[in-house]
C-alpha cells in the first residue's frame, strides 16, 4: 500500500491509512511524541504519592490533594497538546509527500501552540457551558463535532483560532454524522494501548503504573493525529478543495 492520497475516504480508509503510515516509520513518529512522554512521566510520577488518598480520604486529605491535581492536570494537557500540534505537522508533511521532521515538528508546535491553544479554550468553554446546563449537552456536542479539525486547519492553513473554528465548522457542515462517526471511532481504537498496558502495569507499583500512562499515550498518539488529519483532507475533498492548500477565500 502507497501513502494514502488525500482525498475523498471513508472510514476504513481513514483508519487504515492511518495505520499504514505509521507502520511504515514507527520510530520517527514515537520520537515526536519523546518529550509527552518524559513529560507525563515525570509529571504522574511526581504526583503518585500525593494523589494515593486510598479507598476513604477526609475531606483534609482532599483539599491538600487539588494543588497535585491541577499541576498533573495542567502538565498532561500542555504537554499532549503540544505533541498533538507536532504530530499534525508531521502528519500533513507526510500526506503531502515532504519529509518528516523531529525539528520541524517540534517547530510547528511552537508556533501553533498558542492559537490552537485559544481555539481549544474556546471549544471547550462553550462544551462546557453546554454541559452545565445538561439539557444542552447535544448542542455542546453538536459544536465540538462542528470544530473538530480546527487544529488540522490552524496548522495546515496557518490561521488564527477564530477563523480556524469557522473554517472547521464549514468544513464539517452537511457531514456531522459522518465526522461524528469517525471521530468517535478514532477514539475508541486509540484507547486499546491504554487499555492493554494499564493490565500489564496495574499490579507493578506507582512506578510502573505511571510509565504505563506516558507510554500507552504516546504510542496512541501518532494514530489519532494521522486519523484526524486525514478526515480533514477527505471533509476538504469533498468540498471540491485539494487537501493542504488553503482555499481563495482563506488566503484573501
Amino acid at each position: 500500500m502507497n501513502e494514502p492520497t488525500p482525498g475523498r475516504m471513508d472510514m476504513g480508509d481513514i483508519v487504515a491509512g492511518a495505520f499504514g503510515v505509521y507502520r511504515r516509520a514507527p520510530l520517527r513518529w514515537l520520537a515526536i511524541t519523546a518529550l509527552t512522554f518524559v513529560v507525563v512521566f515525570a509529571v504522574q510520577w511526581a504526583f503518585a504519592g500525593e494523589l494515593d488518598l486510598g479507598p476513604e480520604p477526609s475531606d483534609d486529605q482532599v483539599q491538600e490533594s487539588l494543588p497535585a491535581a491541577g499541576a498533573l492536570l495542567g502538565g498532561t494537557l500542555v504537554a499532549d497538546l503540544f505533541a498533538h500540534i507536532a504530530l499534525i505537522s508531521a502528519a500533513v508533511s507526510a500526506l503531502a509527500g515532504a519529509s518528516i521532521s523531529v525539528a520541524a515538528a517540534y517547530a510547528a508546535g511552537v508556533r501553533s501552540f498558542l492559537p490552537v491553544l485559544a481555539a481549544s479554550l474556546i471549544a471547550g468553554l462553550v462544551a462546557g457551558l453546554c454541559a452545565a446546563t445538561i439539557i444542552l449537552i447535544p448542542l455542546g456536542l453538536f459544536f465540538f463535532v462542528n470544530w473538530s479539525v480546527a487544529t488540522q486547519v490552524i496548522v495546515a492553513e496557518r490561521i488564527g483560532p477564530l477563523r480556524a473554528l469557522g473554517r472547521s465548522r464549514r468544513l464539517v457542515r452537511g457531514q456531522w454524522w459522518r465526522t461524528f462517526g469517525i471521530n468517535l471511532a478514532i477514539l475508541l481504537l486509540s484507547l486499546l494501548p491504554t487499555i492493554a498496558l494499564s493490565r500489564l502495569t496495574a499490579s507493578g507499583g506507582e512506578w510502573l503504573a505511571a510509565l504505563g500512562v506516558a507510554a500507552s499515550g504516546s504510542v496512541a498518539a501518532p494514530f489519532v493525529a494521522l486519523a484526524q488529519t486525514l478526515l480533514y483532507a477527505d471533509l476538504s475533498a469533498r468540498k471540491g478543495e485539494k487537501p493542504f492548500a488553503p482555499p481563495a477565500e482563506v488566503l484573501a
